[in-house]
C-alpha cells in the first residue's frame, strides 16, 4: 500500500510538472483569484473557513465532502492552505505552505499529505520566472535540511524569447514552446503550446471586457483531450457568474456573491446535466 501511494504521489508531482506554465493568463476563477489580497488585508482577516455542502434538484442540502482553510500572511496572501476530504471511513487532508520573498514572490510551496511533502522551488530574473524544481520527500523530513539532487523529480528552466517562452527540463533539453499573440493594447488574445517535437498540443483564446478576462477557450490538438470554454461576468467586487462549456455543452454554472467589504460569502456551482449543486461558505476571522 505504501508504494502505491508513493507511486500516486510521483504521478501527481509530474502532472503538476505537465500543467507548470501551461498558460500566460491566470484563470481569474480559482479560489485563491477571487480572495483578492487586498480587500483580505484591509479587512484585517487571518483566516477563512469555507464549508461545502451537497444540494440536488428537489432534496435536502447535505455536508459536502470538501472544505478549505486558508491562513493569510500581513499581506493578505495565502500563507496556509488546507484541503480537507472527507471519505465514507476516513477523513484526509493535504496542506499547502506557501513561502515569498521581499517583492512578494512566491518562492517555495511545500505540499504535504498523509505520507510525504512535495516542495517546489521557483528562482527570478528580473521578475519574470526563469526556473522551477520539484523535490519529493518523506513526511517525516525537514524540507529545508533534505534538498538534494536524488531527491529532485523535475527542473524546468524557462527562457523567454519576443514571442513567447521557451522551457527546458534538467537535462537541457527543450520540451515545450508557448507562442503569444497579443492586441494592439499589449493582451494576450491567443497561445499556441507545442510540445519538443515542435507539434502543437493546444490552442488558448482569450477576450476580454473592460479590461477583465471575459472569455477562456482551450482546443486541444488531441482526441484524447476534451475542449473546453469558460465564461466571465463580473459586478462591483468581482466575479459573479462564470459558464462552463465542455465539448462545446454547458456543463455547469457557478454564481458567486460578496459581502459588503468585497469578499466572498458563498460560492455555487450548478451542473446543468445532473442538477447537483456544491455550495462553499465562507466563514471569515481575525
Amino acid at each position: 500500500m505504501r508504494n502505491f501511494v508513493f507511486l500516486l504521489i510521483v504521478f501527481i508531482s509530474l502532472i503538476s510538472r505537465c500543467v507548470k506554465c501551461q498558460s500566460f493568463v491566470e484563470d481569474p476563477s480559482q479560489l485563491s483569484q477571487i480572495l483578492d489580497p487586498q480587500k483580505v488585508k484591509s479587512s484585517q482577516f487571518k483566516k477563512v473557513i469555507i464549508t461545502g455542502s451537497v444540494k440536488f434538484d428537489n432534496n435536502i442540502i447535505r455536508p459536502g465532502i470538501q472544505d478549505f482553510i486558508f491562513e493569510f500572511d500581513e499581506a493578505g496572501n495565502p500563507k496556509v492552505i488546507v484541503e480537507i476530504n472527507k471519505y465514507k471511513s476516513r477523513i484526509d487532508s493535504i496542506t499547502t505552505i506557501h513561502y515569498r520573498n521581499a517583492k512578494n514572490q512566491l518562492i517555495t510551496k511545500v505540499i504535504q499529505d498523509v505520507k510525504f511533502t512535495s516542495v517546489e522551488m521557483m528562482d527570478y530574473r528580473n521578475d519574470s520566472l526563469m526556473k522551477l524544481e520539484n523535490y519529493l520527500l518523506s513526511k517525516t523530513a525537514n524540507w529545508y535540511e533534505f534538498i538534494y539532487d536524488d531527491k529532485l523529480m523535475w527542473s524546468d528552466s524557462i527562457f523567454y524569447t519576443e514571442t513567447g517562452m521557451e522551457v527546458y527540463n534538467q537535462f537541457k533539453t527543450l520540451y515545450r514552446s508557448h507562442a503569444l499573440l497579443r492586441s494592439p493594447e499589449g493582451q494576450i488574445i491567443k497561445e499556441k503550446i507545442y510540445a519538443k517535437n515542435g507539434k502543437l498540443e493546444k490552442s488558448i483564446q482569450y477576450e476580454y471586457k473592460s479590461g477583465q478576462i471575459s472569455l477562456i477557450k482551450v482546443e486541444h490538438n488531441s482526441d484524447l483531450m476534451f475542449d473546453w470554454q469558460k465564461n466571465f461576468f463580473y459586478g462591483e467586487y468581482g466575479i459573479t457568474e462564470e459558464h462552463y462549456f465542455k465539448k462545446g455543452s454547458l456543463e455547469y454554472i457557478r454564481k458567486i456573491s460578496y459581502l459588503f467589504n468585497g469578499l466572498p460569502e458563498l460560492d455555487i456551482m450548478r451542473n446543468e446535466k445532473t442538477g447537483k449543486m456544491i455550495i462553499n461558505k465562507f466563514e471569515y476571522i481575525k
